[in-house]
């Protein structure tokens, strides 16, 4: 059973995108934690979503239903409530999956009441498009390698995929290194896989693929109106769609000392900066790295942060060239 305050930053954004054409909608997840505050409740309310999201719900609205509800199970409609002194009906509902509360959903009825009407019908429908969207989720950024993938009876090939097994089950960076062309994607694939994290998605990120000036907002994303050509509403970087799985980072070394900086900041807080955004956004990611360069080279050069280094260089995995697999 997956509880809201387990969905990603994106998923999320699939249910707001769904209840902004209502009048106004929030949720709380199993803690009492605001995760979805719709457009429409911000005008009426005059709060901003950035100041909510993140909050409990008794912090921002001391007088609030919404909680009775978590506690009850039981949900309360057709409740007379103001807000900067108009009056509304609101209907709380709790949110269940399979059988248990994993959260509550308080709607606002503004100006028309028959949009209350067959409420509960778009809920479901809601969830429904939420396991869909994990579902594809899993399907474009799953890892199609599992350690069996990985051929070879050397020494040294036996050793790197023992290594994989005693990793794999820890959330630790890992770096793994090797020439062009010895397989260090396949080992990344592996690591996930045999991880705890399996069932998460598995996002490859082409570092040396990337221009540098658009690293940074494929990374971690960019808000609405970042730069010229930002798409309307903004985009999630690979690491919100890494969220619960495994994040990949391919010619690690060619990233620039901003992007290096980020993602130091990714590693010790947990947390990214989407471009243009003034706000943190709490990832649950693995770092998997891979590099064909000694990062210690790179980094006694000045190419590369010390501090990131060490923090990458958790586990090291070295690959051998494809002659020495046999």
């Amino acid at each position: 059973m997956k509880k809201l305050s387990q969905l990603s930053a994106r998923e999320l954004e699939v249910v707001e995108g769904i209840l902004n054409g209502v009048e106004g909608a929030i949720i709380i997840d199993e803690n009492g934690i605001i995760r979805v505050f719709t457009d429409h409740y911000q005008r009426e309310s005059g709060l901003v979503k950035e100041q909510v999201l993140g909050k409990r719900v008794d912090e921002v609205f001391p007088h609030t239903r919404l909680l009775e509800v978590l506690n009850t199970g039981k949900a309360i409609t057709a409740d007379m409530w103001e807000l900067n002194g108009k009056s509304q009906i609101v209907s709380r509902v709790p949110i269940m999956s399979e059988g248990k509360i994993i959260g509550v959903l308080g709607l606002n009825i503004f100006r028309y009441l028959n949009e209350a009407r067959g409420f509960a019908t778009r809920v479901q429908k809601m969830f429904s498009e939420l396991k869909y969207y994990k579902e594809e989720v899993q399907r474009i950024y799953g890892a199609k390698y599992s350690l069996g993938a990985i051929i070879g009876k050397s020494k040294e090939i036996l050793e790197a995929k023992e290594m994989v097994q005693t990793i794999a089950p820890t959330n630790n960076p890992v770096l793994i290194y090797g020439e062009t062309g010895t397989g260090k994607e396949l080992f990344a694939h592996a690591i996930h896989q045999e991880s705890a994290r399996r069932e998460g998605p598995f996002v490859r990120v082409n570092c040396a693929g990337i221009p540098d000036n658009l690293i940074e907002s494929e990374l971690f994303g960019y808000e609405e109106g970042a730069f010229t050509g930002a798409r309307k509403g903004g985009k999630p970087g690979k690491f919100e769609l890494a969220h619960h799985g495994s994040i990949f980072l391919d010619e690690v070394s060619e990233l620039s000392w901003t992007a290096q900086a980020k993602l130091l900041r990714a590693l010790q807080e947990n947390e990214i900066e989407r471009v243009g955004s003034t706000s943190l956004t709490a990832v649950d990611t693995r770092i998997i790295s891979a590099t064909n360069i000694p990062l210690n080279k790179l980094v006694a050069e000045g190419r590369f942060r010390k501090d990131l280094f060490f923090r990458l260089n958790t586990f090291t995995i070295k690959v051998p060239p494809l002659r020495e697999h046999f």
